[in-house]
């Protein structure tokens, strides 16, 4: 029974937890977790989305390997876990149009905005360090996830910092009004992979914390779109991803004029450079190492 356990784990499908701060890039996250599904087609992954302290817990209490976190919240334990910079994401002040503050003189003082509701992602967690960061005055409303924030935004029910790339639409929709600060600058978002300190990770996570690590993935100049420079994959998987996501970018991103379902024109032709790049620079790789006797 225990040599049939074994054989069990041994051939299961890899699994993988990460929990994510609610302002984690998506277009990054879902980029990175794209091109590991090319790379480990049966992993099996548990995403758990929170807030504040809340991602550094999970990995502190077993129930993550990683986790993206904000930098600028406290480090739940320095001495257990261990952080690795990623990036940045911009940061903007909005409301929406129907909200005093959008007819307000610009730029708008920082007395201004503390007579006005304030929405606030916090950590729900009764035992955790209540961090604030960029918030001004008493009147607040406390909300524990981002989509909640968004809509509170969009009804009008008070204004709050966004990532810029989340309400891009809504700025250019005019569903949202950006509000420039008065003497008052709000630095971008820095985020950080966390793991345990010590920890061995396992291929899969190796994979995917490489992936994390670039940070213009889901921007179109990552290294996802390179064949030659996928971090963590082998010379066939890393063509593989580059040709799977350059395809589903050019599908949601069609031409003028081409019909709905229809492959944009521009698609076919792509592809056959990217096939063209594969043979003439993968696959040479690949036999030499075929062929190499040691």
């Amino acid at each position: 029974m225990k040599t049939r356990a074994r054989a069990i784990a041994r051939f299961s499908a890899p699994k993988l937890s990460i929990a994510a701060d609610v302002y984690c890039p998506r277009p990054h996250l879902i980029a990175c977790l794209q091109a590991l599904q090319v790379h480990s087609p049966m992993v099996a992954v548990s995403l758990r989305m929170t807030s504040m302290q809340g991602c550094e817990a999970r990995v502190f209490d077993g129930v993550c390997s990683l986790a993206i976190s904000i930098a600028d919240v406290p480090e739940l334990n320095p001495d257990a876990i261990e952080r690795h910079w990623l990036g940045e994401t911009s940061m903007v002040t909005v409301c929406a149009p129907t909200h005093p503050l959008a007819a307000a003189p610009s730029p708008v003082p920082t007395d201004a905005f503390s007579r006005h509701v304030q929405l606030v992602v916090t950590d729900n967690r009764p035992d955790a360090d209540k961090t604030e960061v960029a918030v001004v005055g008493d009147r607040k409303w406390h909300v524990n996830d981002l989509r909640t924030k968004h809509d509170f935004l969009r009804a009008g029910l008070g204004w709050g910092h966004m990532p810029r790339d989340l309400v891009a639409g809504d700025l250019t929709a005019g569903t949202l009004v950006a509000i420039e600060r008065h003497a008052w600058h709000i630095r971008p978002l820095t985020f950080m992979l966390s793991q345990r300190c010590g920890q061995r990770l396992k291929k899969t996570e190796v994979t995917l914390r490489d992936l994390l690590a670039d940070w213009d993935m889901g921007s179109g100049r990552g290294k996802a779109n390179s064949v030659h420079q996928m971090p963590g994959l082998n010379p066939w998987h890393s063509a593989a991803a580059s040709i799977s996501i350059q395809a589903r970018q050019l599908r949601t991103h069609p031409t003028p004029g081409d019909k709905k379902g229809k492959v944009p024109t521009d698609c076919g032709s792509a592809l056959g450079r990217l096939f063209s790049q594969f043979r003439s620079t993968i696959r040479p790789r690949w036999c030499a190492v075929a062929q190499d006797p040691d």
